[in-house]
């Protein structure tokens, strides 16, 4: 009777445990095969990616409603989450003007699961204040973490620095974080005039009860802001984590016990 109530304990305090973490790797892309090309599955890393890919018919705008269903992770497994752009200021452009074109060299250490050359090389922008998108088909029983990575090499000469700023806006209302994409010797090795290693990041973001967020990207300064690659990661909640915490003592005592 004794080991009944244990093993029941022990299965209750596992259901939560069901909510695991779970990585989704977005790739912004300018789908031509020639100045971007989406990111194929499994990558270098064996890594899975999803492509928010498009190929402009006019100049680089992209259209609005343009939609990324049904999310796979890291490991190829689907899950419910959508994006949708929600209007109509997104634009891509890649390679040719100006995106990271070799992230696989010494900065692959410190870019990590985007050191992906596809995922780099092209990018979307805006040049009109800012543009948002969509997620929905969250678990509204997870918190999220969202990884961006942009980059834009100044080429002009003129000292530009552009500065993106990528906002969540979920049930607590929004949060923010900058980046500097484009800039005089801002690369890793001091010469590049461009970022090829920094990411930044935004953790704990909490869906609306209908698995809801936004996504904005915006422009600080510089007149242009970059996304080419983004991150999702979901995290059960530390309600599960205290649970687990609250019953392994309890499953140690009765081990020792028995």
């Amino acid at each position: 009777m004794k080991l009944t109530r244990f093993t029941s304990l022990l299965a209750v305090a596992a259901i939560p445990c069901s909510a695991h973490a779970a990585s989704y790797l977005i790739d912004f892309s300018r789908n031509d095969n020639v100045n971007g090309h989406v990111t194929s599955s499994p990558d270098a890393f064996s890594n899975h990616w999803n492509n928010m890919a498009y190929v402009p018919t006019s100049g680089n705008s992209v259209a609005n409603g343009l939609s990324l269903t049904d999310l796979v992770d890291v490991d190829n497994q689907s899950s419910t989450i959508d994006l949708t752009l929600t209007d109509t200021d997104w634009q891509t452009n890649g390679r040719q003007n100006g995106a990271l074109i070799a992230p696989n060299g010494p900065q692959q250490s410190l870019l990590g699961d985007f050191a992906i050359e596809t995922a780099t090389e092209d990018y979307f922008f805006v040049n009109n204040a800012s543009a948002t998108l969509s997620i929905t088909g969250l678990d509204p029983a997870l918190t999220y973490n969202f990884d961006f990575f942009g980059s834009r090499f100044q080429n002009n000469g003129d000292g530009d620095v552009r500065t993106s700023r990528y906002t969540i806006t979920d049930l607590n209302g929004p949060h923010f974080v900058d980046l500097v994409t484009t800039g005089l010797n801002i690369g890793s090795n001091g010469i590049y005039d461009g970022n090829d290693d920094e990411i930044v990041s935004l953790n704990d973001m909490v869906p609306t009860a209908s698995g809801t967020m936004e996504f904005q990207l915006s422009i600080v300064n510089g007149g242009f802001a970059y996304i080419n690659a983004m991150r999702i990661t979901s995290v059960p909640e530390p309600s599960t984590v205290a649970l687990l915490g609250a019953v392994a003592p309890f499953v140690l005592r009765r081990r020792r016990r028995a």
